[in-house]
C-alpha cells in the first residue's frame, strides 16, 4: 500500500488545482441535501481538507477527518450523519469495499457526497477510472439508495510547464437505506446546467 500510496500522492500533487475546484463544487452541493449532521467524516488522500467549509456549513456538527489510507475497519457501526469525499475514492484498493465500508459506518438515513475522476482526464494515474456509469453501478451494488450521478470536463493550465490538462470530474450522492428500502430505478444522471439551477434554488 506504501507504494500505491506513493504513486497516488504524486498524480494528486499534480491534480491539485482540479480537486480544489471538485471541492469548492463538493461544498455547494450540501445545500441539496437538506441536512443538519451532528457527525461528519470528512474523508481525504494525504492532506485532510475542506474541515473549516464543512464546519462553516454546519457549526454544530463534530467533524471528523480520515485518511482513506487509513482504512475505516476501526470506525464503528452507525456512526456519521453524512460523508463527504472529495477524491478520496479512487485511492482506494476496492471502490466496491470502500463503499460497503463507507455505508458500515454511515446512520441509516445518512448521505455521502463524493467526488472522482472519470476516464476523460488526462493526466495519467496508476489504475483506469472508472466512469459515471460504473461508480453509479457500484452505489447500486452495494445497496445505497436513491443514488445522482453527473459529470463535467474542464482544463487546468499549468503555467510552470506551459500545459494544459483535460480532467473529467464525476459527483454523486446517495443515502444509506433502511433494512428493506429498494431502489425504485437506476441511478439518476442529471445535467450539470440544472443541478446548479438546483443550487441556485435552494439558497
Amino acid at each position: 500500500m506504501q507504494c500505491l500510496k506513493e504513486t497516488y500522492n504524486a498524480f494528486y500533487t499534480k491534480a491539485a488545482p482540479a480537486i480544489q475546484e471538485t471541492g469548492r463544487e463538493l461544498i455547494a452541493r450540501l445545500a441539496l441535501l437538506k441536512v443538519m449532521p451532528q457527525r461528519v467524516l470528512n474523508l481525504y488522500t494525504d492532506t485532510p481538507a475542506y474541515a473549516d467549509a464543512l464546519k462553516a456549513c454546519y457549526p454544530e456538527a463534530d467533524i471528523e477527518n480520515i485518511s482513506i489510507y487509513d482504512g475505516l475497519d476501526a470506525l464503528q457501526d452507525d456512526t456519521y450523519d453524512l460523508v463527504f469525499a472529495n477524491q478520496a475514492i479512487d485511492a482506494s484498493d476496492d471502490i466496491n469495499a470502500t463503499m460497503i465500508h463507507i455505508k458500515r459506518v454511515m446512520k441509516v438515513g445518512a448521505p455521502i457526497m463524493f467526488s472522482s475522476f472519470g476516464p476523460g482526464t488526462t493526466l495519467a494515474f496508476a489504475k483506469p477510472f472508472k466512469d459515471m456509469h460504473d461508480v453509479g453501478d457500484v452505489l447500486l451494488k452495494t445497496a445505497f439508495l436513491d443514488p445522482v450521478m453527473d459529470m463535467e470536463v474542464f482544463d487546468v493550465h499549468y503555467k510552470a510547464s506551459n500545459e494544459t490538462l483535460e480532467y473529467e470530474a464525476i459527483y454523486g450522492h446517495a443515502w444509506k437505506q433502511a433494512s428493506g428500502q429498494v431502489n425504485a430505478e437506476p441511478e439518476t444522471s442529471i445535467g450539470l446546467h440544472a443541478l446548479r439551477q438546483m443550487l441556485r434554488g435552494s439558497q
